[in-house]
C-alpha cells in the first residue's frame, strides 16, 4: 500500500504546467483532428475532440461551431443550437456561427429565424457563398422563387464551381417554367461533377416537361445508376414509362420508390394510375386509398379512385369520391365530367348536363379537350343502351 501512495505522489509532481501558448496549441490540435474526423464521418470521435479543444480553450468559437455541426448531423438539434449560441456569445461577428445556426433553425422548422441568421452572416461576410445558398433554400421552401434564384445566382457568382447551387437553381427554374434555363443549369452542374444524381433528376424533370421523353428517360436512368436509392429518380422514371405506356416497368419503379419511402403519397397516386390503366382496378383502388390516407387534401386522388370504383361497378362509392374531390377543389373539371358520366349512366340526364357544363366552364384553356371527352362519354353511354 505504501508503494501505491508513493507512486501517486510522484505522478502528481510529474504533471507539467502548460503556458497559454501551449494551451492554445493543444486546443487547435484537437480542433484540427476533430474536423478531420468529422469529414471522415466519425461524428462521435469528432465531438470528443471538439470537447477536448474546448477544455483547453473555452473561448475557441470554431470548436463550438464544429461540435454544433456534428451534433446537428447526429440529429441533436437542441445541443447544436446551444453550441452555436455559445460561439456567437464568444464572437458576435463569427459569420459561420450564424450560418450554422440558421441551418439548425431551418431543421427545426423556424424559417424566419433561419433567414434572419443567414442575413446576419451575409452582413458580416458579404461574399459568403454558402449563406446565399442556404438562404435560397429557405426562400424556395417559402415559395419566394425569384428571390431564391437571385440568391443561387449570387452564390454562383462568388463560387462559379458551386455545383449544388446550379442543381438547386435548376429545380426552381423548372418550377417557374424556365425549362431551357433548368436544362442549362443541370448540364453545368454535371460538367462540374458528373456523379451528381440530383442534377440528372432536375434536368430530367425539365426534359419531361418539354415533352422530350427519351432525354428524360436517359437522365432519370443515369440518376438511379449513380444512386440506386434516389427516390425522386425512381418516381420520375415511373412517370416517363407510364407516358410511354410501359405500365409494368413504370409500376416496378413506383414499387422501388415506395420501398425507399413508404410514405410518398404521390407515388401511390401515380402507381394507382398505372394499375388502373393496366386494368388492375383493385390494386388501383388500394393505392388511391393509401394516397388519400397520407394526404387527404388531394382532389385528384378522390377523382381517380372514383373512376376505378365506377369501372368496378361501385357507383355509390364513385359518387362519394367525385363529391369529395369537388368539395376539396370546386374547379376540378375532370371530377365534374366524371360525375356527369355517372349521372348519365344512371339516366339522370339533367344532372349530367349540369355537370358537363361545369366541367367545360372550369377547364380554362383545356375546355375544348374536355368538351371532346364529354362527347365521347355520351357516345359510350348511347352505345350501351
Amino acid at each position: 500500500m505504501r508503494r501505491l501512495h508513493l507512486f501517486a505522489i510522484f505522478f502528481l509532481i510529474a504533471v507539467p504546467q502548460l503556458c497559454h501558448a501551449q494551451t492554445s496549441a493543444m486546443a487547435q490540435s484537437y480542433l484540427s483532428r476533430g474536423n478531420a474526423r468529422y469529414a471522415g464521418g466519425d461524428l462521435d470521435g469528432a465531438i470528443a475532440d471538439f470537447e477536448a479543444a474546448l477544455a483547453f480553450d473555452s473561448r475557441l468559437a470554431p470548436a463550438y461551431v464544429s461540435r454544433g455541426n456534428a451534433r446537428s448531423r447526429k440529429k441533436d438539434l437542441l445541443g447544436a443550437m446551444n453550441d452555436f449560441n455559445a460561439a456567437i456569445q464568444v464572437d458576435p461577428r463569427f459569420a459561420n456561427a450564424y450560418n450554422s445556426r440558421g441551418l439548425a433553425h431551418q431543421a427545426l422548422g423556424d424559417r424566419a429565424a433561419a433567414i434572419a441568421d443567414f442575413d446576419r452572416a451575409l452582413e458580416i461576410q458579404p461574399r459568403f457563398a454558402d449563406a446565399f445558398f442556404n438562404r435560397a433554400n429557405v426562400r424556395t421552401a417559402n415559395r419566394e422563387l425569384d428571390a431564391a434564384i437571385g440568391d443561387y445566382t449570387r452564390a454562383i457568382a462568388i463560387n462559379p464551381r458551386f455545383a449544388h447551387a446550379y442543381v438547386n437553381r435548376a429545380a426552381v427554374r423548372c418550377e417557374k417554367g424556365d425549362l431551357d434555363g433548368a436544362i442549362a443549369d443541370g448540364s453545368k452542374a454535371l460538367k462540374l461533377d458528373p456523379r451528381l444524381a440530383e442534377a440528372y433528376v432536375n434536368r430530367g424533370s425539365a426534359w419531361f416537361r418539354k415533352g422530350n421523353l427519351p432525354a428524360a428517360l436517359d437522365d432519370f436512368t443515369r440518376a438511379t445508376e449513380i444512386n440506386p436509392l434516389d427516390v425522386e429518380a425512381h418516381y420520375n422514371l415511373g412517370n416517363v414509362l407510364s407516358q410511354q405506356n410501359k405500365l409494368l416497368d413504370a409500376i416496378a419503379h413506383y414499387d422501388k420508390a415506395l420501398q425507399i419511402n413508404p410514405d410518398l403519397a404521390v407515388a401511390y397516386l401515380s402507381r394507382g394510375n398505372a394499375r388502373s390503366d393496366s386494368r388492375d382496378l383493385a390494386g388501383a383502388i388500394s393505392d388511391f386509398t393509401r394516397a388519400i390516407e397520407l394526404d387527404p387534401g388531394v382532389a385528384t386522388a378522390y377523382n381517380n379512385r372514383g373512376n376505378a370504383r365506377l369501372a368496378k361497378g361501385d357507383r355509390e362509392g364513385a359518387l362519394s369520391d367525385y363529391n369529395k374531390a369537388l368539395e376539396i377543389d370546386p374547379r376540378h373539371s375532370l371530377a365534374y365530367a366524371n360525375r356527369g358520366l355517372l349521372w348519365l349512366l344512371q339516366g339522370n340526364n339533367a344532372e349530367a348536363e349540369a355537370d358537363f357544363g361545369r366541367a367545360i366552364e372550369t377547364a380554362g384553356p383545356l375546355s375544348d379537350s374536355i368538351a371532346q371527352q364529354i362527347k365521347r362519354m355520351k357516345q359510350y353511354v348511347a352505345a350501351r343502351r
